[in-house]
């Protein structure tokens, strides 16, 4: 789940109250779980799921003629670690990346699907 309503003051504040507050409950859910705190927003996920290993399985349960994996957050990582030597990989933005490429930002993506269709 994604915690706060999305500015940037009732985030940070619900964030805090959520670490100091609950923080036995997200012990308990430690071995189970991973949690991602950015400052504004907390993500409570299983640890045993990520996109990478979507990725693997979707990749194992077909043969693709082609594939491209786009991605802007540092979650994507992963899909990019899975993802075929013969796969484009693609990073929106310029942060360090395991993506063979990088693309400045949704408006190339959008310009670069177009060309391909």
């Amino acid at each position: 789940f994604f915690f706060g309503d999305g500015s940037c003051k009732s985030g940070k504040k619900a964030s805090w109250d959520l670490n100091n507050k609950d923080i036995n409950l997200l012990n308990y859910y430690k071995e189970l779980c991973d949690n991602v705190y950015p400052e504004y927003n907390w993500e409570i996920k299983s640890s045993n799921v990520n996109k990478g290993r979507v990725v693997s399985r979707l990749l194992t349960e077909d043969n693709y003629d082609f594939t491209m994996i786009i991605g802007d957050d540092w979650t994507d990582e992963f899909m990019f670690d899975e993802a075929p030597e013969s796969a484009y990989t693609i990073k929106v933005g310029y942060l360090k990346t395991k993506a063979k490429y990088q693309i400045k930002d949704a408006t190339q993506v959008r310009e670069l699907l177009k060309k391909m269709i």
